[in-house]
């Protein structure tokens, strides 16, 4: 790149230094971020590029790439101009079967190219036409990009300069505040003083926690994670809102309190630490809301429960631990867990609150009025280097989405997890005060199959013959059979009812 097409170089935050190693070390489908949206009512393609373009010049992360081979550190390198086209492709002479087939292909072969990180333009945009008024969109881009609040942003502001540029009018080309602006703040930070909170808070703790698989890790993970989404009941997603409004907590630490709950149980302990995602938007940053890129960042939560709690303390104290942890936010994940001395392994899964879901600047009544289209549906591909993610994103139905790995994780454990969550959150609305020790929240079908299902032993037998006779009927009829083993040692049904005859006489005799 020539010197002059060269806008500014500076560091990755900690979010983007992890995802940029495991997209080069260990999967480059890790980060890969694919949206597709379904589309009712008329749409410009042309329009619609320029109005991409538009968000490109304005939102200087979208104009960046990554320098990472023979430099000490990685730098993004944002360039004056990295304009995109949209690929456009008419489907309407086929059948809506080819037209799925067509998509999903597309969808997965784009998925297999991945990115680059160091050449790549990182987003790409692809347009179908279905009929007359029915589109689908596929904006696929890299996590190291966008976070989900900006992800929000500019999807709002790509419609409105849509619009405008439809209608005639003049579009936004003020530009958002500059992500190197958050990346100078980050500098300004006291890493020790980081570095001691975070080894405070985790002092003591050396076990990782696991939830409950019907599978065995594989050597290599699957190319595609999968996803399952569950829509809490209104009235309890209701419920839940109140509870935590009535205590003055976040519902982000609501549900930090129900995730620790579940992790406590599966693996017998009062003491889990999982990993959590933060906004990473410090108050103090000037127009910190509107800057585009990302500012996330992973961070340990210790949950502990001591004797007598309830679930409102429990949350008293978790949000007293998320408040005082602002301040250090900052440092990555990975430097928290080498200070203390971990592995990797010690967070094997991360817990997300949605404040800002992308469904928030797609969703408004008025959307059709406004832009002459409305989306009508919405999917989100997600990869990550983590085996599990739950995502949680607010709304009149609280919605849940977990993406795991099929090679470690069966859906039918995912629906497990979600079940055990559900009958607890609805435990707690009941009783939020009653001692955890005392609170009973399996789902009865699980009950009655663990009390009774597993226990249906009943079985007919002669009455009147006693074990003893009933074992040298067996051993007459199978007697070559194995019958028991130990290490090395086997025996047949033959040999154990001459042992046993042995040491029967040998009784007799003393």
């Amino acid at each position: 790149m020539s010197g002059n097409k060269i806008v500014d170089v500076y560091d990755l935050s900690p979010m983007q230094e992890g995802m940029l190693f495991h997209s080069i070390y260990e999967d480059s489908y890790a980060y890969f971020e694919q949206m597709d949206l379904e589309i009712d009512g008329r749409l410009d393609p042309v329009a619609l590029e320029k109005a991409m373009n538009l968000q490109i010049i304005r939102h200087d992360i979208l104009r960046t790439f990554f320098v990472y081979d023979q430099v000490e550190y990685p730098r993004q390198v944002v360039l004056t101009e990295r304009p995109v086209k949209v690929q456009a492709f008419d489907l309407r002479n086929q059948t809506l079967k080819e037209q799925e087939e067509a998509i999903q292909q597309f969808k997965a072969k784009d998925r297999n190219k991945g990115f680059d990180l160091s050449k790549d333009t990182l987003i790409r945009l692809a347009l179908f036409r279905l009929d007359e008024e029915k589109h689908r969109m596929i904006w696929s881009f890299h996590h190291i990009l966008l976070d989900g609040w900006s992800l929000g942003l500019v999807l709002r502001d790509l419609f409105e300069a849509y619009r405008a540029i439809l209608s005639g009018g003049e579009p936004n080309r003020k530009p958002s505040p500059p992500f190197s602006r958050f990346i100078r703040h980050l500098k300004r930070q006291d890493t020790s003083e980081a570095a001691s909170f975070w080894k405070g808070l985790l002092e003591g703790y050396n076990q990782a926690v696991s939830l409950p698989s019907s599978r065995k890790r594989s050597p290599s993970k699957n190319g595609d994670s999968q996803e399952a989404c569950f829509r809490l009941d209104a009235g309890l997603s209701r419920q839940l809102k109140e509870l935590a409004q009535s205590r003055k907590v976040t519902m982000n630490t609501l549900f930090r309190g129900l995730w620790g709950m579940l992790l406590s149980t599966y693996n017998r302990t009062d003491d889990v630490v999982f990993g959590s995602i933060v906004s990473g938007r410090p108050s103090d940053l000037e127009k910190v809301e509107e800057m585009v890129g990302v500012l996330i960042n992973a961070v340990p939560v210790r949950w502990t429960r001591k004797k007598d709690d309830s679930f409102l303390d429990l949350i008293d104290r978790l949000q007293e631990q998320a408040i005082s942890s602002e301040p250090y936010q900052h440092l990555s994940l990975a430097q928290i867990q080498s200070n203390v001395g971990w592995d990797r392994s010690m967070v094997s899964h991360l817990l997300v609150y949605e404040n800002y879901p992308v469904d928030s600047s797609i969703k408004d009544e008025h959307f059709r009025d406004k832009f002459g289209f409305e989306v009508s549906g919405f999917q989100m591909f997600d990869q990550t280097s983590y085996d599990l993610n739950v995502l949680i994103g607010p709304g009149e139905e609280l919605v849940f989405r977990f993406l795991f790995n099929p090679s470690v994780y069966d859906l039918a454990d995912i629906q497990t997890y979600y079940r055990h969550l559900e009958v607890l959150a609805e435990k707690i609305v009941q009783q939020p005060d009653l001692p955890l020790d005392r609170l009973t929240w399996l789902p009865t079908e699980e009950k009655d199959r663990l009390l009774h299902t597993f226990n249906d032993t009943q079985a007919s037998y002669p009455k009147d013959a006693t074990l003893v006779s009933l074992f040298e009927e067996q051993a007459a009829r199978q007697g070559d059979r194995v019958a028991v083993k130990r290490g090395e040692r086997v025996l047949t049904y033959r040999e154990l009812n001459e042992e046993a005859n042995r040491l029967a006489h040998a009784l007799r005799e003393r």
